[in-house]
């Protein structure tokens, strides 16, 4: 300090000034050229240092703090402080800033918009594609449960009132049907006419009985006849005015002949003749009355209506046995010949002993079947020869290949005894949805899914397609597929 001059020395300080005590180094070989490119193309220092700064990649500053009002001692005047100073006296180059992502590869490839898009649309490509998959494939299970064969020989009693050793129901189909054929019977014929008529009473309120035999009189003074007794209702009185009240009957001529057969016509009661009720008791014609005749020719015979009803019958039982085949309950076995169809004649038209080329009928049938669950009769046989544990349930496989023989049958006591024998073959059962939820829910445990289940010996899981190995969530997507030895 005291080697130094005053002229050395800092005038508001009194200390030595930094640039009196540290030697002044030669402007670097950078600064030196920079100023005189600046010279040589006349670019003030303003514009050179704009392009500088440009060229470098360096950015303008507007801070104004204290730490950038200094450079090597020299106070900035201006309002921008710029990082980069061309009057800066560094031996080193000044290192040109970059940003982070100018030093990431393939930075420009993922600054430029069109492979920005390029890039948005493989990975939309590639998401929609996976969801294409996704909901394209499915999964096959492939299960091999446990199975046995047993050879077997029992019989098997079952009832309705559920006292045998397995359960009976009763099955009940119901139909009609009509047949007809021509009459080729030739005979003399004696045949009264017949028709319906309403006997009315316009007497009073009460009613009025009439016996069996009762004589109807036709205006031709022909007599008819009630077959059976019935009774009149009473009339009714509305606004003190009495309506006649009535029945429909059948009425059959007197005696045969075509004489007795009638159009359209009303009737007197003979037996009232002489009393108040003779014109207040009558009938009227509901048909016409015919089929009266004296002759030879074709008949209808009782022979020939049950030829029809016998060949309805056959119809109805190949009906209700088809019919019993597609409609009856899922898991129910009706044994053959465990059924009844029984037949009644509703109409025959015309009548047996009526004069006529043709005739027809109308018959109703009635099925009653005996049939048995299978599921009960296939647990009453595994309990004998397959040994089951508690819960296990049981199938038998070949049912339809064994021999089942009906020893006896009481449709009215609701009893069936069969006789099965034969080679079966045991098939242990499980759920399929119960399944599907365990390996829905077990994720990528699926061994131990299917070890909850004792009727499964082996499992494979097949995937479509082979290469997604994705195991689908949705129920509708899982197929079991059992393998039977």
């Amino acid at each position: 300090m005291s080697n130094l001059n005053k002229n050395q020395l800092n005038t508001s300080t009194g200390r030595p000034r930094i640039s009196d005590v540290v030697p002044k180094r030669a402007p670097s070989s950078n600064v030196r050229g920079l100023e005189e490119q600046k010279k040589i193309l006349g670019i003030d220092e303003r514009e050179s240092k704009r392009q500088t700064e440009k060229d470098a990649g360096i950015k303008i500053s507007r801070s104004k703090t204290k730490s950038a009002q200094k450079i090597s001692g020299s106070p900035v005047t201006s309002g921008f402080f710029a990082e980069f100073n061309p009057k800066r006296t560094v031996s080193e180059p000044v290192r040109e800033k970059t940003s982070i992502i100018s030093r990431i590869p393939w930075a420009s490839f993922l600054s430029s918009k069109k492979y920005l898009y390029a890039g948005g649309g493989v990975i939309v490509i590639f998401v929609g594609g996976i969801i294409i998959l996704n909901s394209a494939s499915n999964v096959k299970v492939v299960i091999t449960p446990r199975q046995m064969d047993m050879n077997i020989e029992q019989t098997i009693r079952a009832s309705g009132a559920k006292t045998g050793d397995v359960a009976l129901d009763l099955i009940n189909f119901e139909d009609s049907g009509t047949g007809s054929s021509e009459t080729i019977s030739v005979a003399k014929a004696e045949t009264k006419s017949s028709g319906r008529v309403v006997v009315y009473n316009a007497f009073d309120t009460n009613p009025q009985q009439l016996i069996a035999s009762t004589r109807l009189e036709a205006p031709n003074a022909k007599i008819y006849r009630i077959p059976s007794a019935i009774t009149v209702p009473g009339a009714k009185i509305e606004n003190g005015k009495i309506v006649p009240q009535g029945i429909e009957i059948e009425v059959v001529a007197d005696r045969a002949g075509a004489e007795y057969n009638l159009g359209l016509s009303d009737f007197t009661i003979p037996g009232f003749k002489g009393s108040p009720k003779y014109n207040k008791f009558y009938a009227r014609s509901k048909t016409e009355i015919s089929g009266g005749l004296i002759g030879s020719g074709k008949i209808v015979t009782q022979d020939q209506i049950n030829q029809l009803v016998a060949k309805a019958k056959q119809n109805f039982i190949q009906n209700f046995e088809d019919r019993a085949a597609k409609d009856l309950p899922q898991g129910t076995y009706l044994p053959e010949g465990a059924s009844s169809v029984e037949t009644s004649v509703e109409n025959i038209d015309p009548p047996i002993g009526s004069k006529a080329d043709s005739v027809n009928i109308k018959i109703k049938g009635k099925f009653t079947g005996l049939a048995l669950k299978k599921s009960e009769l296939f647990q009453f046989l595994a309990k004998i020869y397959a040994k089951p544990d508690p819960g296990d349930e049981i199938s038998i496989s070949n049912w339809e290949s064994l021999g089942v023989e009906l020893i006896s049958k009481s449709i009215s006591d609701k009893t069936l005894v069969l006789k099965v024998k034969g080679k079966a073959h045991f098939v242990w059962e499980f759920s399929d949805d119960l399944l599907i939820s365990d390996l829905i829910s077990s994720r990528a445990n699926r061994k131990e899914a299917f070890s909850k289940y004792k009727a499964i010996t082996r499992a494979e899981i097949i995937f479509s397609p082979p290469w997604w190995r994705i195991f689908p969530e949705d129920k509708e997507k899982i197929k079991i597929e059992r393998v039977i030895d």
